[in-house]
């Protein structure tokens, strides 16, 4: 008996020593409070590292990096061509990918990386990876078949007030005087009936101080060669700004704009004379011969000119002594650089020098083993690498090029030395 007595007391005092009572006052016990932590390190998943060929809107992918503590959080992507990027392409991502919204440049070294940020505003970094976009696509077959501003060669291509604008040419055994715009580069409106230019073709044509400018060419039926320039601010009327014995009479020649300048570089007369001459006009009216600093490029024709990294370009054409495959540059249009004697695209005139997403483009053009179809670029002028072309994409010469809505349209020109008539056709290369 004493001893369940001892033992009821011993349970009963162990009880009121470690029991809660509901009404006790006395202080809670505080735990001690958990410290904030960066989100989880993560890693990319997908463009994956070292990835080529890769499509100008790609997704990017990574892994997620939730906080220890449950809090959200929002990832900031960086996007560039530095090993190490510095640009926020986007930011304050919820998600655990994002689709690339603004096209990226063609045949380029990207590197990205992602920061994911908490609420706190601690971070934690991804690595960073790189991947190569892909290159120019031909299709298989034109963009455009028959083209409504009908077949033409040595024709001028031009963007002026939202349109693209397509002005003379050569037919058969006639010359175009006209002029026509498109807005998509299927449908094609022309101009006027009657343009107060006279018909040409081998001329140039260049936009100026929101203005459009024709200069020189042929007239093949007469035969007559050209100096005359003509000015229009709408496509529609234009005005004959000749100067007055200044540059002399020309075709096949180039002109680009640079420095708040026109300029005209080379060409030929209907005699064969070849000019290894530079003018040059602020207003389009008034014309000042450069004086070019020996030595430069020789007189020539049938080339091609492009301003590119803030040079002015000349590619090929043909001089007294035959075809011609060099590349010359410079900076201020009096100075001249010889970047590459013999590229690695192959003798030619008549060929296109496009600018295009960041690169120059060399497509097609005559040569001594015929017409070309070959499509080549370069980076620097200096380095060129061709690109591979399908089996039924057309030679061709005396054609245009230009780049319009993130694609480099190819227009005109002569498919074949057999045919008599040139094309009609456009092709989008994209």
């Amino acid at each position: 008996m004493m001893k369940t007595k001892y033992l009821f007391l011993t349970i009963f005092a162990c009880l009121s020593f470690f029991g809660c009572n509901k009404n006790d006052d006395g202080p809670a016990v505080k735990l001690p409070e958990l410290q904030n932590e960066p989100p989880l390190s993560f890693n990319l998943i997908d463009v994956a590292d070292n990835s080529t060929n890769v499509g100008v809107l790609p997704t990017l992918s990574w892994e997620s990096a939730k906080n220890p503590e449950g809090s959200d959080v929002t990832y900031d992507l960086y996007l560039g061509n530095e090993v190490n990027p510095k640009t926020i392409y986007q930011n304050d991502i919820a998600e655990t990918s994002f689709q690339i919204e603004e096209r990226l440049s063609l045949i380029t070294k990207y590197y990205w990386k992602v920061v994911a940020t908490d609420t706190k505003g601690t971070s934690s970094q991804s690595n960073i990876q790189e991947f190569t976009t892909r290159n120019l696509t031909i299709p298989d077959a034109p963009f455009v078949a028959n083209a409504n501003f009908g077949s033409r060669s040595n024709h001028t291509t031009t963007f002026f007030d939202n349109k693209l604008w397509i002005i003379g040419g050569f037919y058969v055994e006639e010359t175009r005087d006209d002029a026509w715009f498109g807005l998509n580069g299927i449908d094609w409106t022309k101009s006027a009936e009657n343009e107060p230019f006279c018909d040409r073709s081998g001329h140039s044509a260049v936009v100026f101080q929101d203005e459009m400018y024709i200069i020189g060419g042929f007239v093949d039926e007469n035969p007559l060669i050209l100096d005359d320039v003509w000015q229009s601010n709408n496509g529609v009327d234009w005005e004959d700004v000749t100067p007055n014995e200044e540059f002399p009479e020309r075709g096949n020649h180039s002109s680009v704009v640079f420095d708040n300048k026109i300029w005209i570089i080379g060409g030929s007369s209907f005699k064969g004379f070849k000019y290894d001459d530079i003018w040059s006009s602020t207003n389009g009216r008034t014309w000042t011969e450069v004086a070019i600093v020996s030595p430069s490029f020789s007189g020539r024709t049938g080339h091609a000119s492009a301003v590119f990294n803030n040079k002015i370009w000349i590619v090929g054409g043909q001089d007294d002594d035959g075809l011609l495959n060099d590349v010359w540059s410079s900076s201020d249009g009096k100075n001249w650089e010889l970047a590459n004697l013999n590229a690695a695209f192959s003798k030619r005139r008549s060929h296109t020098l496009t600018i295009h997403d960041g690169k120059m483009w060399l497509i097609g053009g005559s040569g001594g083993d015929g017409l070309k179809n070959d499509v080549w670029y370069s980076s620097d002028g200096v380095e060129w690498t061709e690109l591979p072309v399908p089996e039924n994409f057309p030679t061709r010469t005396r054609h245009t090029a230009i780049s319009y809505d993130n694609k480099l349209l190819i227009i005109g020109g002569y498919l074949s030395v057999d045919d008599l008539e040139p094309s009609d056709d456009i092709w989008a290369l994209e």
